[in-house]
């Protein structure tokens, strides 16, 4: 949700499915527009809490056929992931992978992925000082491996 902003011009958001180098066209991306997007009512800027965005695409993905190459994610249980940290999980983006080189948007060409662990609800309230919702958030990553300086947005995906 952070990404976006109410008042912005839904006609030019634009989606693209399928990419993983984008100085380069591969021939299976797939472009699209969004043709709703509905912010999360409960989210704030203060605390980030439900910082989530639906995006309706303005056209049908045949994941049987025509996009076969492309997968949908499932999504978790309505209570949620149990983090108990023998999960296989990763994350991915093509954010900034420079440290120290933020401000030069030394951003990547190609997507990148790290596996992480979730962590234990116990040690992710006491690494965040009370700021930690067990009941919303979760916490993943170690000192080497984490999402980088603009992969907001980008997903966690956890093998079942």
């Amino acid at each position: 949700a952070h990404c976006f902003d109410p008042s912005d011009d839904i006609l030019e958001v634009r989606v693209t499915l399928g990419e993983h180098e984008t100085n380069k066209r591969e021939g299976k991306e797939v472009f699209a527009e969004a043709a709703e997007m509905v912010i999360h009512k409960g989210f704030t800027t203060k605390t980030y809490d439900d910082d989530v965005t639906m995006v309706k695409l303005n056209i049908t993905l045949d994941f049987g056929r025509r996009h076969r190459h492309l997968m949908p994610i499932c999504l978790p249980p309505p209570y949620g992931l149990d983090p108990d940290g023998e999960r296989e999980c990763f994350v991915s983006g093509w954010g900034n992978h420079v440290a120290g080189k933020e401000e030069d948007g030394a951003f990547s060409q190609i997507l990148r992925e790290v596996p992480v662990q979730i962590h234990p609800k116990s040690k992710c309230s006491r690494s965040w000082n009370g700021d930690y919702d067990t009941a919303k958030h979760l916490c993943a990553g170690d000192n080497q491996h984490d999402f980088c300086s603009g992969d907001s947005g980008g997903p966690l995906v956890c093998k079942q």
